[in-house]
């Protein structure tokens, strides 16, 4: 059965045209109506770029350009210098399509085939100086959730999630489209439910990031060692650092699709979305002076980790590689291949990102305290 797809209006026009199929939709018994909206339309919402680099904390692009895809042949938005704070503005994974809980998603697919993509970034933001090679060390200096609005969404869209594919055992497509509107500060998330408000600590980080890949465009809903893209892990908030390797000169760094708040596995295959002011930092490590080899390490002032996201590859392969990567980088620093795996058996902990097919992603870490050996200074966060 065709299932529709979701947007909302955003024009006079198409806000007329949206009550009349509402209309339509509830005098013939189907429920609420899922709006269409163009890809144009998007754009008109977010602005065009506009991009100033006098303003505090250094530059801030204010006006947002958002983009689907990372790509090595768009043309970088602005460059920023190494160890510069700057700040981007996002939209959130729909492109602000979602106002009310009156804008349902029919269906993943629909909203793909209607937009051309999912997971809106900015970008892709040069950074002067780094090589095809090099190590962009990114860290997440501040984050402000939902600044304009307060507000953000959470949904369930049929057909889609982590309860969908399981040998039969999920929950199957047969539940109705949802939307709820989650009030948003940078204290507290508040998911109004019929039971009960639940209020939840805000802990935003962004779900998306990535760099150009080494060869064709891709999708920033997709995943790859060689890019990164969607993510959804909760660690890449305010203090982190990611560790990320260019592929091109410039690195042409992209981020987006910021969560207020989100479980572990995400299991609705929505977190609660939102736009975001993120404040960054950039500094570069040369190719051949970084432990980073394979994945992208994920350090804060607690933890250091290993991040494995690879589309089409179960939780159990991201889970065991983000471990193998993680032991050989112990090894590296001193330890026993013994040791590190007596240690990581006893001290590790996962944090499993997405896990809806065929997107799957984990984190792999170590406190820091407990760290039998010494960190050499590039994966120190500043």
């Amino acid at each position: 059965m065709a299932r529709p797809p979701a947007s909302r209006t955003t024009t006079p026009r198409s806000r007329a045209a949206a009550r009349t199929r509402c209309d339509s939709a509830t005098r013939s018994g189907r429920g609420a109506a899922i709006i269409w909206v163009s890809l144009k339309e998007v754009h008109a919402m977010c602005g065009t770029p506009h991009h100033s680099h006098g303003d505090s904390p250094s530059s801030h692009a204010r006006d947002v350009d958002p983009r689907l895809y990372f790509d090595r042949d768009i043309a970088p938005t602005r460059e920023v210098s190494p160890a510069e704070t700057f700040v981007v503005d996002t939209v959130d994974c729909t492109g602000g399509l979602i106002k009310s809980e009156n804008d349902l998603i029919g269906s993943l697919d629909d909203l793909i085939s209607q937009l051309g993509g999912m997971n809106y970034v900015t970008g892709p933001i040069a950074v002067k100086g780094a090589r095809a090679g090099d190590i962009l060390r990114v860290t997440v200096v501040d984050i402000d959730p939902a600044p304009d609005t307060h507000q953000g969404f959470i949904a369930v869209v049929p057909g889609f999630g982590a309860l969908v594919y399981d040998n039969g055992r999920g929950l199957g497509e047969q539940i109705a489209p949802s939307t709820t509107i989650c009030p948003v500060t940078r204290d507290e998330v508040i998911l109004p439910l019929p039971t009960g408000a639940v209020r939840l600590p805000s802990r935003p980080f962004i779900g998306t990031i990535g760099v150009a890949p080494t060869y064709e465009r891709r999708m920033t809903l997709s995943q790859s060692p060689d890019y990164l893209g969607d993510l959804d892990i909760p660690d890449l908030r305010a203090g982190s650092t990611i560790h990320v390797r260019a592929n091109h000169d410039g690195g042409l760094l992209s981020i987006g699709d910021v969560h207020a708040a989100q479980g572990d596995g995400e299991v609705a295959g929505v977190a609660v979305e939102i736009a975001a002011r993120v404040t960054l930092r950039v500094d570069v490590t040369p190719r051949g002076e970084t432990q980073v080899r394979r994945l992208p390490l994920l350090v804060d002032a607690e933890q250091v980790g290993v991040v494995a996201a690879f589309q089409g590859l179960p939780t159990s392969l991201c889970v065991r590689s983000a471990f193998v990567e993680l032991c050989e980088l112990l090894t590296r620093l001193g330890m026993t291949q013994a040791d590190a795996i007596k240690y990581l058996s006893a001290a590790a902990r996962v944090r499993i990102g997405n896990m809806f097919e065929p997107f799957y992603s984990a984190f792999v870490s170590v406190g820091r305290a407990t760290l039998p050996v010494t960190l050499p200074e590039d994966l120190i966060p500043s």
